[in-house]
């Protein structure tokens, strides 16, 4: 990650990318080698429903306004030199470029055949030359953050970034424990309202035992019911020289009403439930209910955690938890650098950022087998190694040197490289579809959403 401060911006396009600085957050992607110009920002919530534009005012095929590349008349058919007719079949051309697609849904102009259609695969980084990124600002909170996820709330118009502090070189040990050492492993989350809008609004909120739940987080990830669940880079949840390494997924409550507030004597945080197996965690996603997949970096494996039914704020009852770990020792971890998932509700395919490896990944978990018993900190329903898990490599090394986020959208994924500054878009077969170079500086890039 970058140690300079940047404010958190806001991109201007029809994407549903947000790719995030240190201390900053891209919301929506602009043009780039990759993809044209667009107007405003369509979230994943759908609270901008605006269509994307070309700024440009051109189809993309040779600068010209409208007009065909044979002999430059305006919107005239290069077969039958009709105006506004179709090449194809006769009929009135629809469009003759972007910025006459005004339905959301189908904001992208076929050229060839006259009419307004939906974007193709891997086009949420952009279309057409590709002149410009544009990233006006969204929030700049009052001191630098190391940011790396992001997520929307599923139903308010809310922006939600985990949020880390700076790393130093002070000691948070059980007889050597300094302020400066200890509270720099507290996370904390940036809540951005209208992140899409012109007037976004934002907040930092931390809960009073960040220390221990938020620790140096690495993945946010919302699920169902107003809940969400972070994971964060670090072996234990105590002091540094504790000899557990007892740290894992945590999930909590979205309402005000609960998250960062004290719950009352004799409680321990606002967190709903923690799991206390996954070292190092790296990346987190939500599958259904209260599940979970994360990135285990001490072990180099995927895993598959159900909270079951919370506790509550601030409780500790962690019994009907389970934990399925997959692929141990085929993924590896980069320090500091977010190893994100991606999800498949259709298939129920696991996509992996392996950072360490270079590569992406696909599990199938329903291949695998039960394994040995895995060890346990507290009582649990299950915590078992699973094996023989059919595991594909997507995109091998070499084409994206240190893949970080993770997007599966309308059957491409998104990786964004924190080392180049660049987000890719392959097919499910790992053939490149689209890339954006956000112009941004080494180690600037993280998660999307």
């Amino acid at each position: 990650m970058s140690l300079r401060h940047r404010p958190l911006v806001r991109g201007m396009s029809a994407c549903l990318t947000g790719a995030l600085l240190s201390g900053s957050v891209v919301v929506g992607c602009a043009s780039s080698s990759g993809g044209g110009s667009k107007s405003d920002v369509q979230s994943s919530t759908g609270s901008d429903s605006s269509s994307p534009k070309d700024d440009s005012g051109t189809d993309g095929s040779d600068g010209s306004d409208a007009a065909d590349a044979s002999d430059g008349t305006d919107s005239v058919d290069a077969v039958d030199g009709i105006e506004g007719v179709d090449a194809t079949d006769g009929t009135a051309a629809e469009c003759a470029n972007h910025a006459e697609c005004d339905d959301a849904t189908k904001p992208f102009c076929d050229s060839d055949a006259g009419k307004c259609v939906t974007p193709p695969p891997g086009s949420a980084i952009g279309w057409g030359p590709g002149t410009s990124v544009t990233m006006p600002v969204v929030y700049e909170p009052p001191r630098a953050y190391q940011g790396t996820s992001l997520d929307f709330h599923p139903v308010r118009d809310e922006l939600w970034v985990a949020l880390r502090e700076f790393p130093t070189d002070e000691a948070c040990e059980e007889f050597n424990a300094t302020q400066a050492g200890c509270q720099e492993l507290e996370g904390s989350v940036a809540i951005i309202t209208g992140a899409a809008t012109e007037n976004p609004k934002g907040k930092i909120m931390k809960d009073i035992n960040a220390w221990h739940f938020m620790r140096r987080p690495t993945g946010l990830s919302f699920g169902e019911g107003d809940f969400f669940a972070t994971c964060g880079e670090a072996r234990t949840g105590n002091y540094e020289d504790d000899m557990a390494d007892f740290m894992g997924p945590t999930l909590w409550s979205a309402d005000p009403e609960i998250f960062a507030q004290d719950p009352g004597l004799g409680l321990n945080g606002s967190h709903m439930d923690m799991l206390h197996l996954t070292p190092f965690c790296m990346g987190i996603e939500h599958e259904v209910n209260n599940v979970y997949w994360t990135f285990n970096g001490q072990v180099g494996a995927v895993e598959r955690y159900d909270f079951a039914e919370d506790h509550g704020p601030g409780h500790e009852d962690h019994s009907d938890g389970t934990l399925q770990r997959f692929i141990t020792g085929q993924v590896k971890r980069v320090e500091d650098v977010p190893s994100h998932l991606a999800y498949d509700a259709a298939t129920g395919f696991v996509y992996i950022a392996d950072t360490g490896n270079a590569r992406v990944l696909r599990l199938d978990p329903s291949t695998a087998k039960p394994g040995q018993k895995l060890p346990a900190y507290e009582a649990m329903v299950e915590s078992r190694e699973y094996e023989g898990a059919d595991l594909l490599e997507i995109v091998p090394p070499g084409r994206v040197a240190v893949p970080s986020g993770l997007i599966l959208h309308q059957g491409a994924l998104y990786v964004s490289d924190p080392s180049t500054g660049r987000i890719y878009a392959f097919d499910l077969k790992g053939e490149l579809l689209n890339e954006l170079d956000t112009g941004l500086e080494p180690g600037a890039l993280a998660g999307m959403t």
